[in-house]
């Protein structure tokens, strides 16, 4: 086959690659019930008493609520060992990771404005 029969394929394999589709994860609306869960089993330990120099959940003040917008930020806290997971970034999936800051944000006050 010809290089010259080959670049029109190539040109529409890349066409597609970089459509406007958006990948069905980025749909994904947060589960509430199940970010309370996620918190429950990694988080609570250390945000419901300030353990480790942690904001407490409950104190709203104490949040920047910015860093509940930060993507990666509880895969950050797995890689610093700060979790369960004990530096295993793949302890949490991203659905898990986006279930629990939404929890956590809207316990700070504003967990409707995240997605």
């Amino acid at each position: 086959m010809s290089m010259f029969r080959v670049i029109p394929w190539l040109v529409a394999l890349a066409l597609v690659g970089c459509s406007n589709t958006q990948p069905e994860h980025e749909a994904y609306q947060p589960d509430l019930s199940h970010g309370e869960a996620v918190y429950q089993g990694q988080c609570g330990s250390c945000h419901d008493t300030g353990k480790r120099s942690a904001p407490a959940l409950a104190d709203a003040e104490d949040w920047d609520l910015q860093s509940l917008s930060t993507p990666g930020i509880v895969r950050q806290h797995l890689a610093m060992n700060l979790l369960k997971g004990r530096g295993d970034q793949n302890a949490l999936s991203e659905y898990d990771e986006a279930d629990v800051l939404f929890y956590m944000k809207s316990e700070v006050g504003d967990g409707e404005s995240m997605y």
